[in-house]
């Protein structure tokens, strides 16, 4: 299965990646890094500075995967 997980280079979502990936699933991260920081499992990479950026955009899910697993939080800016 092809999934699209955000969020997984974060706590929860490592873990989440390492079981996908260990049930033989193909995953793609998105991230806010632009490019794909180093000790990552084997996955694919899109990377932005968030869930609204257009390098994610232009990466259509609907079509590319079969399932997503949404875990990305952008915080709350400092006011």
């Amino acid at each position: 299965m092809r999934v699209l997980v955000t969020g997984g280079t974060g706590f929860i979502g490592r873990h989440v990646v390492a079981e996908l990936i260990a049930r033989s699933h193909d995953v793609t991260i998105v991230g806010r890094e632009r490019v794909k920081p180093a000790g990552l499992p084997p996955v694919n990479w899109i990377g932005g500075w968030g869930l609204g950026d257009d390098a994610v955009l232009a990466n259509d899910p609907g079509e590319q995967f079969d399932a997503a697993i949404h875990m990305a939080w952008a915080g709350l800016p400092d006011y």
